[in-house]
């Protein structure tokens, strides 16, 4: 879930970034990390998620001021949740995350 302020004060209704979470980790997930680029108005979301498919780190990312969000992308698979990072300059975005295949 994702919410926005335009307007200090004043927040929008959450929207879904991602809704193919089958985990039961709830709050015992890594925290996600989000990079808002204030010159495209863009926003880019960087986390662990385990869905059907299989878990690992995702990408999703809104270029209509977080309104909307496309389909998420896999960055690499694997088991072990992992924490990750996220830095966005125009159309460059860096993710940094630990491996969710290692033993550590």
């Amino acid at each position: 879930m994702v919410a926005r302020s335009r307007f200090a004060g004043s927040w929008d209704n959450p929207i879904v970034a991602d809704s193919s979470d089958h985990s039961v980790r709830g709050c015992g997930r890594p925290a996600p990390a989000i990079a808002a680029d204030s010159a495209t108005g863009y926003v880019h979301l960087a986390y662990f998620l385990e869905p059907a498919a299989g878990p690992g780190v995702f990408f999703a990312h809104s270029m209509d001021s977080a309104v909307t969000f496309h389909s998420p992308v896999p960055i690499v698979f694997g088991r072990n949740p992992s924490r990750v990072s996220i830095a966005a300059h125009g159309d460059r975005v860096a993710v940094a995350y630990e491996d969710p295949n290692s033993q550590q």
